[in-house]
């Protein structure tokens, strides 16, 4: 009905509107001849408060909006509404604003991303369609409800909202081949000597803004999760933070102690290394050794063989230790230790253990869900006899 005249109000002089919203902390509008609108409903239960999701677009934005935009909104409601809270705003609106990128306010955002003048369009253009929509309409979790300083703690604001863009995404697709909480994309910034901490301040960091600010805070938090607490700790004590904090002003120390309070863990090693230094992960395979256990211990109760690996922290940054160690019959198992095993000496640490198979390979992060910076000192292979 865009070109029908017969939809719009029979008035003379200015028509007025008035908009009415509670607990926002900025606002934005949009007007347009030509858009598109579709919109649909959500209810976290049966009967419960609806609210609505909307889009609106050109034409010119089609196929690809009208195919994607709502169900990526109703999506990011569910997937936040779980790790965080229950959307409290009783809609929230994508507009196609024909940049590049995004932007978000409390209940709107503006994302870009348009078909080619024929229709068609390339995967990853739906890709990162999906992406955006996602990161800017998550948004009004953090930092439009968690109200967090962002221009003091840019973190707080988009590597909170990275990190769970990335659940998002693989929610909706487990094979949705996004890298913005991968261990192993983080790799190379971790290795540039001119990085900043991510608790620098956004105005004066000079360089890798995007990592610093967004992917480095999402890929620890996804270790944390995936890899140090596990998922239900975790996210039982992200939960605890989101809901204590909703319409508050938190600090870093606040979400740092809300999640060692929900967790029943003490992380400070982890705050320490990631968030305020600029140390890297590189945990060196030494040296592996072996022993007769009948020699050791004069018995071979607990095994034949008595393994010894020497690991060095050559990075600074402590982390757990994973151990992939592969035997003489084809068998293979991880060795998952928790840092707790740099408390007495951060520099160097000897894992021991009886067997009887033999031990033919070792590998260090075999899983690669660490970011260690240096994968030549990762590993030790049998010699050939």
């Amino acid at each position: 009905e865009v070109l029908s005249p017969e939809t719009r109000p029979v008035q003379s002089g200015e028509l007025t509107w008035h908009y009415v919203a509670e607990n926002v902390r900025d606002f934005a509008w949009v007007s347009s001849k030509s858009f598109v609108w579709d919109a649909a409903g959500f209810r976290y239960e049966p009967g419960g408060r609806l609210i609505e999701a909307h889009s609106f677009y050109p034409r010119e934005a089609m196929p690809l909006w009208d195919s994607l935009s709502t169900k990526a909104v109703i999506q990011t409601f569910k997937t936040y509404g779980r790790m965080a809270f229950e959307y409290p705003y009783p809609k929230a609106t994508n507009v196609n604003g024909g940049l590049g990128g995004g932007m978000e306010y409390p209940m709107m955002a503006f994302c870009g991303g348009r078909p080619n003048p024929d229709g068609t369009y390339p995967v990853q253009l739906a890709e990162r369609f999906l992406m955006v929509t996602i990161h800017e309409v998550g948004h009004n979790w953090f930092p439009m409800i968690v109200a967090s300083d962002e221009r003091n703690w840019g973190w707080m604001d988009e590597g909170l909202n990275t990190f769970l863009h990335y659940v998002t995404l693989l929610e909706w697709d487990e094979n949705h081949p996004t890298t913005d909480g991968s261990a192993v994309e983080i790799v190379n910034h971790m290795r540039n000597p001119d990085q900043v901490p991510i608790m620098t301040a956004p105005d004066i960091i000079h360089r890798a803004g995007f990592q610093t600010s967004y992917t480095k805070p999402a890929t620890g938090l996804v270790m944390l999760r995936e890899q140090i607490l596990g998922k239900e700790l975790f996210d039982a004590a992200f939960q605890e933070y989101s809901r204590k904090w909703m319409f508050k002003k938190p600090q870093p120390a606040d979400f740092f102690r809300s999640m060692e309070d929900g967790a029943g863990e003490l992380l400070n090693w982890f705050w320490r290394g990631w968030f305020y230094t600029t140390h890297c992960n590189d945990q060196a395979l030494t040296a592996v050794s072996s022993q007769s256990a009948e020699e050791l211990v004069g018995n071979t109760d607990r095994g034949q063989h008595y393994y010894r690996m020497k690991v060095d922290n050559e990075g600074g940054l402590v982390m757990p230790l994973h151990l992939g160690i592969t035997y003489d019959d084809g068998t293979s198992e991880v060795v998952r230790l928790p840092a707790d095993i740099w408390r007495n000496n951060e520099l160097t640490f000897t894992y021991g253990f009886f067997s009887d198979k033999t031990v033919v390979q070792v590998i260090v992060d075999r899983d690669e869900v660490f970011a260690d910076v240096n994968r030549d000192n990762n590993s030790w292979t049998a010699p050939i006899p």
